[in-house]
């Protein structure tokens, strides 16, 4: 049997750089062989991407002397990857990091093959080795500063990258901020439910300063949109939904919220298993290693 690959898994969020060790094997869930080391990234107004880089580098520099080495490196960033993987095209929330080499810039340095994924990508992943497959379509949504969203259809090894979050919701609903994704024709699911715009709507409050009955009305609404719009999208390869994220894994009550409100809507027309992400907020670093996992035993 060959040794398991230790690999450096890394998450660059809206709010935090998350790293840690994993030793992954063909079978079986990745198991961290570190702690997590975190930093915070840039303010959006003020972001600097070699200031956030150089705190990726400091950290993947403390857990690879911490295991002896890695053989590749895992990464998950809030933005969506090109084609060839190698940088971002677009993302809301670390938009400095748009266009940047830095896929090329980590191998350079650590002499490893480096992996590129969608936050939202290797959330699904870790939580289909959870689940496990439930059908042939697989969604995953992410609440937190924004909402991230993915795919997997028809059960094969590999994720499409959603950006199901800047969908219209409301065409002439009240606009709570310019979005991220820089679209317009009335607000998108992102500038509806998600953290950034639950402190918009409420003088800057905080997801945690919120009553649950402010939290649901503003979140549970555009939820049910961007699920129900993926689910008729896709029928009938309908499977397992799940949503995670930060202010879900400080609400879980919101995904039963959510779980009601769509299949009363859908009022029988699709088969759909709602769940809660096992991995709360932290999916982060797993989830890289989860889709690390995923992508090389395709």
């Amino acid at each position: 049997m060959s040794a398991p690959q230790r690999i450096i898994c890394i998450d660059v969020g809206g709010s935090y750089i998350k790293v840690r060790g994993y030793a992954l094997s063909p079978s079986g869930q990745p198991i961290p062989i570190t702690g997590e080391w975190r930093a915070p990234v840039t303010a959006k107004a003020t972001q600097d991407f070699k200031a956030d880089f150089g705190e990726v580098i400091r950290l993947v520099d403390k857990v690879d002397a911490e295991i002896g080495g890695c053989d590749g490196l895992s990464l998950a960033v809030a933005g969506l990857p090109t084609l060839d993987g190698k940088t971002l095209v677009r993302a809301g929330n670390i938009v400095d990091w748009v266009a940047k080499p830095f896929v090329q810039m980590l191998e350079d340095r650590y002499g490893v093959p480096v992996l590129l994924s969608n936050d939202a990508q290797a959330s699904l992943a870790a939580d289909l080795l959870a689940f496990g497959s439930q059908g042939a379509l697989g969604l995953y949504v992410g609440t937190g500063l924004g909402v991230a969203t993915s795919l997997l259809i028809d059960g094969k090894l590999f994720i499409i990258p959603g950006e199901g979050s800047h969908g219209t919701v409301d065409m002439h609903g009240k606009n709570l901020g310019d979005c991220g994704c820089g679209q317009r024709g009335g607000p998108c699911v992102e500038s509806h439910g998600s953290g950034r715009a639950l402190a918009l709507d409420h003088q800057g409050k905080e997801p945690e300063g919120l009553t649950d009955e402010q939290v649901f009305l503003a979140l549970v609404p555009s939820l049910v949109a961007l699920t129900r719009t993926v689910v008729n999208l896709f029928i009938p390869r309908v499977g397992l939904v799940v949503i995670g994220g930060g202010i879900t894994a400080k609400r879980p009550d919101l995904v039963i919220a959510v779980r009601n409100e769509l299949l009363l809507q859908l009022n029988g027309a699709a088969d759909v298993t709602v769940e809660a992400s096992p991995y709360g907020e932290e999916t982060g670093p797993y989830g890289a290693a989860a889709y690390w996992q995923m992508s090389t035993a395709a």
